[in-house]
């Protein structure tokens, strides 16, 4: 999952010039996280020059049979 963030860091870097990336982690709720299992939202807000990534993911990931 990790590659997918720094893929994304590149893009932000390269599209936004951005040159420090803040990566905020979240849990998504659980209704959800059932649907989306892991959701990246990008919120390239230039605030002197850095980029805030914040990662969406399930902590219930084997919860399908609950």
């Amino acid at each position: 999952m990790s590659f997918r963030v720094l893929e994304l860091s590149e893009r932000a870097m390269m599209q936004r010039q951005c040159s420090t990336i803040i990566v905020h982690r979240s849990t998504v709720q659980r209704q959800h996280a059932m649907i989306f299992p892991m959701t990246i939202f990008t919120h390239a807000q230039r605030v002197t020059n850095t980029c805030h990534l914040t990662v969406s993911y399930s902590n219930s990931q084997n919860s399908a049979g609950e």
